[in-house]
């Protein structure tokens, strides 16, 4: 069997819908619960063995995109390819979850993909703040009261990527 690699599948999907006369925004990857400190092993979130002395959590890095990252910059190099708007809703969660700490975080997730549903709530509440984003942004009209409240990302999580 054979796999078409991910950014031919993403060009062939984005042909797809804009055949069908859709206006196509991509978002990144969500970010696992996987996590890393030079003095410590994890296990995702929960470290093998004892924390040795100097360990500091604020040295932890969480997971910033499924490969090392390849998910999230392929998605931004079809985007860039195509001229299509991105959210990198990857490093918009992880550095949101690297100031509320892995523990703290470790407590949203049922395993390193899947969250509680606070997690899910935290996850929800980026991707509108990614979508509030976008310049011009045809969703913010659109969104609900809940909604309209959440803060628009910062424009740095946003590539829009415009034709020449």
């Amino acid at each position: 069997m054979h796999l078409t690699p991910l950014p031919s599948r993403c060009n062939n999907f984005v042909a797809a819908a804009r055949d069908k006369g859709a206006h196509v925004y991509l978002l990144t990857v969500t970010t696992r619960n996987i996590w890393t400190n030079p003095k410590v092993k994890f296990n995702d979130a929960t470290p093998v063995g004892s924390l040795p002395a100097d360990y500091n959590a604020k040295d932890d890095r969480i997971e910033r995109g499924t490969l090392n990252g390849k998910y999230t910059q392929w998605t931004k190099d079809v985007g860039a390819k195509l001229h299509l708007p991105v959210f990198d809703l990857t490093n918009f969660c992880a550095d949101k979850y690297e100031k509320m700490g892995r523990e703290a975080v470790n407590a949203l997730y049922s395993d390193h993909n899947h969250t509680y549903v606070p997690g899910a709530d935290i996850v929800a509440a980026a991707v509108v703040s990614g979508l509030k984003a976008f310049p011009n942004s045809p969703f913010a009209p659109l969104l609900s009261a809940k909604g309209q409240a959440v803060a628009p990302a910062a424009a740095s999580y946003v590539s829009a990527n415009r034709a020449p």
